[in-house]
Parts: structure tokens; C-alpha cells; sequence
């Protein structure tokens, strides 16, 4: 686990470790979709809607960052 959290020169990545909590927060939501949609059927409807934008913000917050990290990169090596 330590090599995956590691970049290129064995310092530990911030950025990877916040993006993998964001992937596994992402993934319990989803599994609490799943769940909380077969247990209250068509009731659920506008929880469920919700649940699925906050994981699609998860995601967005845990790999924007990312995105912003290698644009900033690459301006700096122009």
C-alpha cells in the first residue's frame, strides 16, 4: 500500500491518498444507493438523486485536484 501511495521519488503523494479516499467514499455511497433503493423502492427517488450528485461531487473534488496539480505542471515546465 505504501508503494502505491509513493510518487516517482518514493515521497508520499498527498494527492493519491486523497483521491483513493475519494474513490472508496464514492464506492460506499454507491453501495448505500444500491441498498437504500431496493429497500424503499419508489419512495427513494429524490434521496437517490441526491446521494448520486454528492458521489459524482466526491469524485469531482477527489480528481479536480489532480487536474489543477497537472495543468500547473505543465505551465511551469513551459
Amino acid at each position: 500500500m505504501n508503494e502505491f501511495l509513493s510518487d516517482n521519488n518514493n515521497q508520499s503523494s498527498m494527492m493519491r491518498l486523497m483521491a483513493f479516499i475519494c474513490i472508496v467514499t464514492a464506492l460506499l455511497i454507491a453501495v448505500a444507493i444500491t441498498i437504500f433503493g431496493f429497500i424503499k423502492g419508489n419512495d427513494a427517488v429524490s434521496i437517490v438523486r441526491e446521494l448520486i450528485y454528492l458521489c459524482f461531487g466526491i469524485l469531482g473534488f477527489g480528481f479536480g485536484g489532480k487536474v489543477i496539480q497537472k495543468m500547473t505542471e505543465k505551465i511551469n515546465n513551459l
